[in-house]
């Protein structure tokens, strides 16, 4: 029997980010820095679905613009071929070389003018996931922010261990789904320079996890 296939699913996300919502609400109560950047971040994760689609979704309105430049310049170069035929008879030989060198300008500016709009469909898609994954980068850094006033060896720290556990635990669950929600963005949209940009998020989150499971590891210790 054939396996199905497995996705990475935004709504699937969303809900754990729920769950882990309550869970934050539940431990430090309804107005917890920690929850807030939850809830920021939950919100962010419902958009993600919209964006998603609108990345995958062809932009028919860009395309049909193309589509009638490239008739156009196949009109314009029609016209300048049956020209040329007609007055090739009373052409001197410099006279043909320099039609011929305007014929081959014009065919390269329109060239380069087809190549311009036929990118910009993906210049466009790629600077929306750079943008998301730019502000996702920004929260992984909040998230770093509030984990980094949780010191277990400062005489000041006001939380239990188990609350400092807990603590940690749930910035350390908050980066992970940063990381989720931004390969999100290329499950649907193979660009290199996007999926640069991903990869370049899910080293900064390893980093900054790996710097939670140092504390973590120093609270269990003392269990």
């Amino acid at each position: 029997m054939p396996r199905a296939s497995l996705h990475l699913l935004p709504e699937r996300i969303t809900e754990t980010l729920g769950r882990l919502e309550g869970r934050i609400e539940k431990r430090f109560g309804a107005d917890s820095g920690l929850l807030e950047v939850c809830q920021h971040l939950t919100v962010f994760s419902k958009d993600t679905a919209r964006v998603m689609d609108d990345i995958a979704r062809p932009m028919w309105w860009l395309r049909g613009s193309l589509g009638g430049l490239v008739l156009l310049a196949v009109v314009a170069g029609i016209y300048t071929v049956s020209n040329l035929r007609l007055s090739l008879a009373n052409l001197s030989l410099s006279d043909l070389v320099q039609v011929l060198e305007a014929t081959t300008s014009e065919v390269i500016v329109i060239g380069g003018g087809l190549f311009f709009l036929v990118s910009i469909e993906t210049r466009v898609k790629r600077a929306r996931v750079v943008d998301a994954i730019n502000k996702l980068r920004e929260v992984a850094h909040i998230i770093d922010m509030k984990q980094l006033t949780k010191d277990p060896d400062s005489p000041d720290q006001t939380l239990s261990d188990l609350e400092l556990g807990r603590y940690l635990d749930y910035c350390s669950e908050m980066l992970s789904l940063v990381s989720k929600i931004g390969v999100l963005y290329i499950t649907r949209f193979d660009d290199p320079e996007a999926t640069q940009s991903v990869n370049q998020l899910e080293t900064l989150v390893t980093g900054l996890s790996a710097k939670i499971w140092q504390k973590i590891s120093i609270v269990q210790s003392r269990k």
